[in-house]
């Protein structure tokens, strides 16, 4: 009995999308969707309107080498470093715990700051002087609004 009942609402639902697409006619991939849910029903919107909220490009600004300085002093302090076992090779090495995360030599860290997002290479970890060092990798602009 139920599995009559899913064929039927599978069918009343294609054709009740089959009755609207011949009643409102077909939207096609040319016809812009102007519509927003949340205005009330009858309402039409203004072509100036329209034409007001076109998305302007943006300019994209190269980064700089201040950019990944400025980028670099923003990295936060490692809330610790320490010589571990590594969970792959289970040999002793340096590690560290930076942005909440374990991270071992090698790894890769992601960090935005004004917009961008910088990838580094953690290249050595050094427990017995306490300190570490970073190579850049990538850096990418991020818009301000989302696509």
């Amino acid at each position: 009995m139920r599995r009559i009942n899913v064929k039927f609402g599978i069918c009343l639902i294609f054709s009740l999308c089959t009755l609207a697409c011949s009643v409102f006619g077909e939207v096609t991939e040319k016809t812009p969707c102007v519509r927003d849910p949340f205005w009330p029903v009858g309402y039409k919107l203004e072509t100036s309107a329209v034409e007001k909220t076109k998305v302007q490009e943006e300019v994209v600004v190269p980064i700089t080498e201040a950019d990944w300085a400025q980028a670099r002093e923003a990295i936060p302090r490692p809330s610790g470093i320490f010589v571990g076992r590594h969970p792959e090779t289970d040999e002793r090495v340096d590690k560290m715990i930076l942005l909440g995360t374990t991270v071992y030599a090698g790894d890769q860290i992601c960090t935005t700051n004004e917009f961008t997002a910088f990838t580094w290479r953690v290249d050595s970890i050094s427990f017995s002087q306490s300190r570490f060092e970073l190579s850049p990798v990538s850096a990418e602009r991020l818009t301000k609004f989302r696509k």
